[in-house]
């Protein structure tokens, strides 16, 4: 069985259909009325990344023939909260019927940023905190600015209350090892593939290719779990199923 960690990117594709409104004009009483009208159209991603997109349904056969098992995790979960488009609301969806497993993540968010210890462990690595950039983003920064002095720190404060899973993966440092070479805003995917490596899933699945060419052809990294793309992901399924 293949499990593979779903990204935002790829579950937000799997809707095939969106809810538009368009405008329409009905003469009533010898006047034009202007009314928004509900359709349904093709998804714009089904007709722009069609090859991706065909290798995508392939590969969702084969999670309902048993041969994949799709996991998602609660960042991720918050992501496509956060980031909800009406017009894919009630849309005819590829993962209609589909369950979704789910791991923990590889350290719990909520255990650092409901306190102000983020901006002291910020300040004493020399990074400033801005306001203005996502929490998961601040979040991934401060976890990429823990050397191992400051992780030794953390674990020896009875308040956060780590599970002994969480204190491995802080002394581990393989959080930092994937994201020293990227870009800030890549630090969630970076944090997303660390979760499904501990969780020991075999492929993060996503539609972002500069993230994965960033940690695929750009990096020397060991991945015991590889980012690809769909067709990279259906290349491996034809070969190893």
């Amino acid at each position: 069985m293949i499990k593979v960690l779903l990204d935002n990117s790829a579950y937000k594709k799997a809707a095939i259909e969106i809810s538009v409104m368009t405008p329409k004009v009905v003469n009533w009483g010898g006047n034009d009325h202007v009314f928004q009208v509900s359709q349904v159209q093709r998804a714009k991603h089904m007709l722009e990344q069609r090859e991706q997109m065909q290798a995508y349904q392939d590969i969702i056969n084969q999670v309902r023939i048993g041969r994949v098992q799709l996991f998602t995790y609660s960042e991720l979960l918050h992501e496509s909260w956060n980031a909800a488009d009406p017009r894919y609301i009630g849309a005819k969806h590829l993962l209609d019927g589909i369950t979704l497993h789910h791991i923990d993540p590889a350290v719990e968010r909520s255990r650092f940023q409901q306190m102000e210890f983020g901006k002291y462990i910020c300040i004493k690595n020399g990074k400033k905190k801005s306001d203005k950039r996502s929490k998961m983003i601040e979040f991934c920064e401060l976890l990429r600015g823990l050397n191992e002095d400051v992780v030794s720190q953390l674990l020896e404060i009875p308040y956060f209350n780590f599970s002994q899973q969480e204190k491995d993966n802080l002394t581990s440092q393989r959080f930092r090892e994937l994201a020293q070479s990227l870009a800030t805003h890549q630090l969630p995917d970076a944090f997303h593939l660390w979760s499904a490596e501990v969780a020991g899933l075999d492929y993060f699945l996503s539609f972002d290719g500069k993230f994965v060419r960033a940690m695929t052809m750009s990096s020397k990294l060991n991945l015991p779990c590889k980012p690809v793309l769909p067709i990279t992901l259906l290349q491996i399924l034809y070969t190893i199923l």
